[in-house]
């Protein structure tokens, strides 16, 4: 299976909180470094319905935004 075809099953899981602490893990450290934000972002537009820049309207930033904290914010709590 390839990365980030685990990681998308993976936070898919993690949404319906069925992950293990382990998967937590594994999901939070592919995270972690900035070349993967990207990935974590397209991830997160897909749940919200949203394809792309061009129907991304306020709310959906705005939530997006939010959704983003919220795992970078667990990220760094789970560093300290």
């Amino acid at each position: 299976m390839k990365q980030p075809q685990k990681i998308e099953q993976l936070f898919k899981r993690y949404l319906q909180n069925q992950c293990s602490p382990e998967e937590i893990k594994l999901l939070f450290q592919y995270f972690e470094t900035e070349e993967n934000e990207s990935v974590l972002k397209d991830l997160i537009k897909t749940e919200l319905g949203s394809s792309g820049d061009a129907d991304e309207g306020p709310e959906t930033k705005e939530k997006l935004d939010q959704i983003l904290q919220n795992i970078k914010n667990k990220i760094r709590k789970r560093n300290h």
